[in-house]
């Protein structure tokens, strides 16, 4: 997986509440709104969200995001994927967006671990930005957030879902086996 884009960029709802922005892309992107309330039209659904959210979008599937506050601070990750971490899928995607929207009653500890990670990908972004001279290190260390963000995820929707949540499973024993497979094919870069 390589970051092709990222940004940071500003919306204001008198100036862009008609038109929007967004369109059909195709490659995956990550979309955090970083301040203020937005709505994502995607895949015929309307999410709303406030600042902190993060949407995910896989390749080829269109949306746009409108403000709903006078102003929203949005950024943005477009992904080229390879075989080495898996964006999720579109149902996996609606099922998250919809987290956005209305978050679980009782959130896992996972969920304070991936806004960190998240608010720290953007820091991290302004930082190197800033450097007089770009550093060529710059993607692979925004990168390793954003693997840490699609591992967090996979994790939080599985445990929504009914899977085996990280919190109940941290008091039992783990077999070698609960993670060899893991390991196989998500440390292998």
């Amino acid at each position: 997986m390589r970051i092709r884009e990222i940004q940071i960029n500003e919306m204001r709802k008198d100036r862009d509440m008609l038109r929007g922005g967004g369109g059909t892309h195709p490659y995956d992107e990550m979309l955090s709104i970083l301040h203020g309330s937005a709505a994502l039209q995607w895949m015929g659904k309307v999410y709303e969200a406030e600042a902190p959210a993060l949407f995910l979008l896989p390749a080829n599937t269109p949306h746009t995001l409108y403000p709903k506050s006078n102003r929203i601070r949005f950024g943005y990750i477009e992904l080229d994927a390879e075989q080495d971490l898996q964006f999720p899928n579109i149902s996996q995607a609606h099922a998250w967006n919809v987290l956005q929207s209305s978050p679980p009653p009782d959130p896992s500890p996972l969920w304070p671990m991936l806004r960190r990670t998240e608010t720290s990908l953007w820091e991290s972004y302004q930082e190197l930005r800033a450097l007089k001279e770009p550093s060529p290190l710059m993607p692979a260390l925004l990168l390793l957030d954003v693997r840490k963000l699609l591992l967090l995820i996979e994790q939080l929707l599985q445990d929504q879902a009914g899977g085996t949540p990280l919190a109940a499973a941290a008091g039992r024993k783990r077999k070698p086996s609960d993670v060899r497979d893991r390991k196989s094919t998500r440390l292998n870069s």
